[in-house]
């Protein structure tokens, strides 16, 4: 495994990407104290393939396009 890239907009709240033996994995990670002062942890992983990584932004333009250009319909699935 190798981490491509580490974000974080916050010292509680960090999001890896991961490559992950042929998937991408992002990991979202949050660590801290709610105001009661009990602690909070949340960890989430989603795990895609590289070649959603191809697909992905061509289905968002599809879904965004109008439908007389070419897009989705209302309720299509």
């Amino acid at each position: 495994m190798s981490v491509f890239n580490r974000y974080s907009d916050s010292k509680a709240a960090r999001i890896y990407f991961v490559k992950n033996n042929g998937f991408l994995s992002i990991l979202e990670v949050s660590d801290h104290t709610l105001k009661d002062g009990t602690p909070f942890y949340i960890c989430a992983q989603t795990d895609v393939t590289f070649t959603f990584l191809e697909w992905f932004p061509r289905a968002l333009s599809d879904f965004v396009r109008p439908p007389v250009e070419g897009g989705l319909h209302a309720g299509a699935t």
